[in-house]
């Protein structure tokens, strides 16, 4: 179906939510599955490996960027994270990682307009760099925000509203996400044609909970058949916290 009228749904629910905590660090976790591949060579197909990764982001008021990331467990036979609670590293990860953060700032999303017309020049300047993929641009730009910032309830509202305008998304109907909640689903094309991009949503608070990436065409290169989800995230939660919440690196183990 067309998508704006629910858009226009989410929006108006992500308006009438409270902010997500006061504090100066902004702390998201995701659940992703990242494609790693060792492309086609000669005639040998491609081979592909889903790596699963639980990833806690820490956005400091300085401007870097904390990021404690764990190896996941292996999806169940529905295709959902078997025990998705509580999302987070708790002490131990694979990797603890500190480096400087976007070159945005971590006040970037604070200051974006909230007119959606305003916000979309805001994101892309020049719509010709996407190259006649704009919605592929629009998701990438929203998935930036929301992986990285604790976004307030007006800039999520503009986001929704600002995908509104579009025509290159379709609503798909109800599902339920990585993490077995429900959720409302919406697909576009990605920037390379042979794949499909989906977004979805907490239909009652119009929270963005994850996207995902789908292979449509067969590929060779990657040594799939296709209908193949290649990458999911899955938006586990987001807050803004004070900075004695952050874990202490020099209590934080690393295998």
């Amino acid at each position: 179906q067309a998508a704006p009228a629910q858009f226009r749904r989410l929006a108006a629910a992500a308006a009438k939510q409270p902010a997500a905590g006061d504090g100066p660090v902004q702390r998201v976790v995701l659940d992703s599955w990242v494609l790693a591949t060792d492309e086609q060579t000669g005639k040998a197909p491609g081979k592909s490996v889903l790596t699963p990764v639980l990833s806690e982001r820490y956005f400091l008021p300085d401007g870097t960027f904390r990021t404690l990331e764990r190896r996941g467990e292996p999806l169940d036979s529905r295709g959902r994270v078997g025990d998705p609670s509580p999302r987070t590293i708790a002490g131990s990860a694979d990797s603890d990682e500190t480096f400087d953060g976007p070159d945005e700032g971590p006040d970037y999303a604070d200051g974006l307009p909230t007119e959606p017309e305003a916000l979309e020049r805001s994101l892309i300047p020049d719509p010709a760099e996407c190259d006649g993929a704009l919605a592929a641009c629009l998701v990438s730009r929203l998935a930036f925000l929301q992986y990285n910032y604790v976004l307030k309830p007006a800039t999520a509202e503009a986001l929704w509203l600002m995908l509104a305008r579009q025509t290159e998304f379709a609503y798909v109907g109800e599902t339920r996400d990585r993490l077995d909640r429900p959720a409302v689903a919406f697909t576009s094309a990605a920037s390379d044609d042979s794949r499909k991009l989906v977004l979805l949503a907490d239909p009652k608070t119009g929270a963005l909970m994850g996207s995902e990436e789908v292979l449509v065409r067969d590929s060779s290169q990657l040594g799939l058949k296709a209908p193949a989800v290649i990458e999911f995230v899955a938006l586990s939660s987001r807050e803004r916290i004070a900075a004695d919440k952050v874990p202490d690196p020099s209590l934080s183990t690393v295998y």
